[in-house]
């Protein structure tokens, strides 16, 4: 079994698969594996095909529905998801990987930079609110230590994070009600009702063009964020939860005078709430069982990794 499977959905982006994967290449951990999912042909110009796992998923496959057909290919107890785009450093799987040394850590966040304004960050993962806000976290701040404190409801950014894979199998996969980032913010509620932990690493970090976060801070159509809100919120305390909601979306109206934008967004949220009298949602009960805390890196990989973080001062904040 590989230790980390690193796993990068294309969505037709060929130009930035190429800038990704140089970056990966160069700088790869040992004994990994990377499966890159495809929605298109690829040439392998480079003959890379000993070195990565090119796999064909449906040409419509959107993000979720890519990353999951990856995932499911995966060998590695760790899986990295990894957009088109983002680049890596060197070492940059050294800080995180000694965090899976402990059992209920189930996923972790690493620290997205904006290549053109490397003082700026464009992610640290996800947070929600169990009115239903879904946003992600120091999203165009300055770049510092991790936002405090985090929110109840946080993982890992899925353009990029690093996730147990036995948990992810436990939950099942990804979940198909949604199409994008989104996707990671359900995904960190469903691990925090399992009781596991996500953290953030900022001595990890990676570099992204803001271009490849479209959707920037707020997270999804507003389809799918009320999608999630009705998903989850039985078992957020029902009655909290809908008071949270009320004023989220009173506040979305009032913005929407001065941001005529969002009003897409509205109209969304208001035809999705229109199916709820209609449909019956069952319990969330995600279905994690003690399987989800196995596939723990060997010792001798931490014990190398951890030697190097000490020499080199990792784990302390910057």
């Amino acid at each position: 079994m590989s230790r980390l499977s690193i796993v990068i959905p294309v969505l037709g982006k060929l130009k930035k698969l190429e800038d990704t994967l140089v970056s990966v290449l160069t700088n790869r951990p040992a004994d990994c594996e990377i499966v890159v999912v495809l929605t298109a042909p690829y040439d392998d110009p480079y003959e890379l095909a000993g070195e990565v796992s090119f796999l064909q998923a449906p040409v419509r496959a959107n993000l979720v529905e890519s990353l999951n057909f990856g995932i499911a290919a995966c060998r590695g107890a760790i899986v990295h998801t990894l957009g088109c785009g983002i680049e890596v450093a060197p070492g940059w799987t050294d800080p995180v990987l000694p965090h899976f040394e402990r059992l209920d850590v189930a996923a972790v966040a690493p620290w997205i930079i904006d290549r053109t304004d490397p003082e700026r960050t464009l992610s640290a993962g996800v947070g929600y609110r169990r009115g239903g806000a879904a946003w992600r976290l120091g999203y165009r701040r300055a770049f510092g230590s991790p936002p405090s404190p985090l929110p109840d409801y946080f993982g890992p950014d899925l353009i990029a994070g690093f996730y147990r894979k036995s948990a992810l199998k436990a939950a099942g996969e990804i979940c198909k009600e949604f199409f994008g980032p989104l996707a990671g913010a359900d995904l960190a509620v469903a691990l925090h009702f399992a009781d596991r932990r996500c953290v953030v690493e900022p001595n990890c970090r990676l570099i992204a063009d803001r271009a490849d976060l479209p959707e920037g801070e707020r997270l999804g159509s507003g389809r799918e964020a009320e999608r999630l809100f009705w998903r989850w919120a039985r078992r957020m305390d029902w009655g909290r939860a809908v008071a949270g909601h009320a004023g989220l979306l009173v506040n979305e109206c009032l913005e929407s005078i001065v941001r005529p934008t969002i009003l897409p967004r509205i109209i969304g949220r208001a035809w999705e709430a229109m199916k709820v009298p209609f449909r019956i949602r069952s319990e969330v009960e995600p279905a994690m069982s003690g399987n989800a805390r196995e596939h723990v890196i060997a010792h001798p990989h931490f014990a190398q990794a951890l030697e190097r973080n000490r020499s080199r001062g990792v784990g302390k904040a910057s």
